[in-house]
């Protein structure tokens, strides 16, 4: 998870050679990722005494674990500099052994070595096509009542097997002027503004 972690606060950053205008900053981009199924195998690689025909040795595969996954999804929401929101999970995961036999030497390999979840269709549930620019955008801006709404049950209930919501939000109350914020050019590590970030794992 190290590496979709890291893409995460890219996305709340702005471009140091693009002017921050007044009505940027309560611009919403929203995206979103829906996959019904999907698979990934686990190889081993292992240099071969073959070699190539410029005489590089060949590397052999050989399939080790595969990882099926079902009823994934992925929505972000970016209100401006002022809010981000990353939520994610899958409803189903099966991790099951590939080959004839364990790299340990057993023969006698289990069908499936971990089950999590369960095949369902809730993963769509209040998904971006049911939900509006303006819904989008309240919900993001106010911190309680996300917390409130999206809750541990609520994460679960649409992704069964595993979920992660993280948020970010800025605080841009009444007496901060837009002109205050672009003098930093959207590099807010000296702004001392106040600022809220959670991630929840289930």
């Amino acid at each position: 998870m190290g590496w979709a972690w890291s893409l995460v606060p890219s996305l709340s950053l702005v471009d140091e050679d693009y002017p921050q205008d007044a009505e940027d900053t309560d611009h919403i981009l929203m995206i979103g990722f829906y996959i019904d199924s999907m698979s990934v195998v686990f190889k081993l690689a292992a240099s071969s005494s073959d070699r190539c025909y410029y005489g590089t040795k060949k590397i052999k595969f050989t399939p080790l674990l595969g990882m099926e996954l079902q009823g994934c999804f992925m929505e972000s929401t970016v209100v401006g500099i002022k809010a981000v929101n990353v939520t994610t999970g899958a409803s189903q995961l099966v991790m099951k052994p590939i080959g004839e036999s364990c790299i340990c030497g057993v023969n006698d390999l289990q069908s499936q070595f971990l089950t999590m979840g369960s095949q369902c269709e809730n993963y769509v549930t209040s998904s971006m096509f049911s939900r509006g620019d303006e819904d989008g955008k309240a919900s993001l801006v106010s911190w309680e009542e996300h917390l409130t709404n999206v809750t541990e049950g609520a994460l679960l209930f649409r992704t069964p097997a595993f979920a992660m919501d993280y948020r970010y939000l800025l605080d841009m109350s009444e007496g901060i002027s837009d002109e205050y914020v672009r003098q930093f050019e959207g590099n807010l590590e000296s702004s001392n503004l106040p600022e809220r970030a959670l991630c929840r794992y289930y």
